[in-house]
């Protein structure tokens, strides 16, 4: 992972997406330890696909990102009684991952 410094008051990181196998509990948990707040953010932004259709223990990575932040990340499947697309929840789920990175100040 690489901060480069940006305008007085946010980071830009760049981030190298590891393989991690959301079936695997392991595989997530080592994920988790190893793994930056902006490398764990943009994997979820890479993987909105799997999180909203909360594979495996893709789950554990977003309270992961939220832990001790007094936040949750939440994606809703129904709406008024009616299935929320899986699109739209793709939609919820990376403005909830902007707003994160509002707060970090990262770009």
């Amino acid at each position: 992972m690489v901060f480069f410094a940006g305008a007085m008051t946010s980071m830009r990181c760049t981030v190298k997406l590891p393989k991690v196998n959301l079936y695997d509990s392991l595989s997530v948990r080592h994920f988790i330890h190893r793994s930056s707040l902006c490398e764990s953010i943009g994997f979820v932004e890479k993987n909105k696909d799997a999180f909203c259709a909360e594979q495996g223990y893709s789950s554990q990575i977003l309270a992961s990102i939220v832990a001790g932040r007094n936040e949750q990340v939440f994606i809703p499947h129904y709406n008024n009684s009616n299935r929320v697309s899986s699109k739209q929840q793709e939609v919820y789920l990376q403005a909830q991952m902007d707003t994160l990175k509002k707060m970090l100040r990262y770009k």
